[in-house]
């Protein structure tokens, strides 16, 4: 890869590089990994092994993500070229790791016809509708957890107001008490509101990362190669996959929870008023909130042969056959192949013949 410094427009060009020349490159290949300079784009452009490589500006090359940028189109075990995609795994392969790894992985296909129209596949679509789903739904337990810390300040003043009148018709003598249960109050208002803002702020952190991910795959549809979309959409939907279990999480956190506050005085309020040690006790109520959560990654079916959906793209492989052992015809009505690969018939020919049939 050419040498990129910590300004973006210090990429070198690579060709100039291996001659031992310092030329600042314009243009980048996704397929070559490396920077190239106005002169060498010409050569580029006209060599047998590169004129078919889609090229891009340095300026648009440094608006993709930096792990798109890193993407690598080589095999860091064998230095081939990553050109063969193991749907059994989900990984890109080149032959030496074919033979090594993925020998006895069925449906070993080409990488370019896997990533064909991936920005146009269901796959895409699903990456992108789930992380808008999440990003609504912490949207929704953000202005519900914002709404419960006023409506907690409302309550408080409420609160404060009952107190104060209750202090009124009592005696002078429960002042003491009344400052104590006051100040019990703050305590639990600014501990619940605490755990309520800490819980907002993991939302906003949650929302803030959920919406560079969706401006990242705008970068990719724009600008990215197939490849490296599809590559960088599965590292997004594993990130996404991770944000939407420890969203779940949050959910479950003590400052997720609705709450509410009251007061219950004491009983002897109304009778000995010099015997009492409290004037009541602040009592919190919580509600989990009522938002019905999108859904986890795990109920969603998808992979990979999402990007060409459709029956027509279902192909079928013979494994094996073998014979029945019968001398009479049969009605084979249901077949059911057994965790240990025993094959199990129902026979529905008659009373006397029919019945299960298990074959090793």
């Amino acid at each position: 890869m050419a040498m990129i410094t910590e300004t973006t427009c210090n990429i070198y060009c690579g060709p100039c590089e291996s001659k031992h020349s310092e030329n600042v490159a314009e243009f980048w290949c996704p397929n070559c990994d490396e920077g190239l300079c106005s002169k060498c784009m010409e050569y580029h452009k006209v060599s047998k092994a590169s004129r078919m490589h889609k090229t891009i500006t340095i300026e648009n090359f440094t608006t993709l993500p930096d792990f798109v940028r890193n993407i690598d189109h080589v095999c860091s075990s064998h230095d081939n070229a990553l050109d063969l995609y193991c749907s059994v795994h989900g990984e890109v392969c080149c032959m030496d790791c074919i033979s090594a790894e993925h020998s006895e992985c069925p449906g070993i296909k080409s990488l370019i016809k896997e990533v064909q129209g991936v920005k146009e596949s269901a796959f895409y679509h699903s990456v992108v509708k789930h992380i808008e789903d999440l990003t609504e739904f912490a949207t929704k337990l953000h202005t519900n957890r914002i709404d419960n810390v006023d409506k907690l300040q409302q309550e408080k003043d409420l609160l404060i107001g009952v107190v104060k009148s209750k202090r009124t018709e009592i005696a002078s003598h429960l002042d003491k008490l009344k400052q104590h249960l006051l100040l019990q109050i703050d305590v639990t208002m600014v501990q619940e509101s605490q755990k309520i803002e800490e819980a907002v702020s993991n939302l906003q952190k949650k929302i803030c990362t959920l919406k560079e991910y969706k401006n990242h795959i705008s970068a990719i549809t724009d600008i990215a190669t197939d490849m490296q979309a599809f590559l960088a959409l599965k590292e997004i939907d594993n990130h996404v996959v991770h944000e939407e279990e420890t969203m779940l999480c949050v959910t479950e956190e003590t400052g997720m929870k609705e709450t509410s506050v009251r007061i219950e005085f004491a009983k002897e309020i109304d009778g000995l008023v010099h015997e009492m040690k409290m004037m009541g006790n602040v009592e919190l109520t919580k509600i989990a909130t009522n938002m019905h959560f999108p859904g986890t990654k795990s109920q969603l079916v998808k992979s990979s042969s999402n990007i060409q959906p459709g029956i027509e793209n279902i192909k079928l492989t013979f494994i094996t056959k073998f014979q029945l052992p019968f001398d009479i015809d049969i009605n084979i009505c249901c077949c059911v192949i057994l965790p240990d690969e025993r094959v199990v018939l129902a026979n529905n020919s008659n009373e006397e013949k029919g019945g299960i049939h298990i074959f090793l």
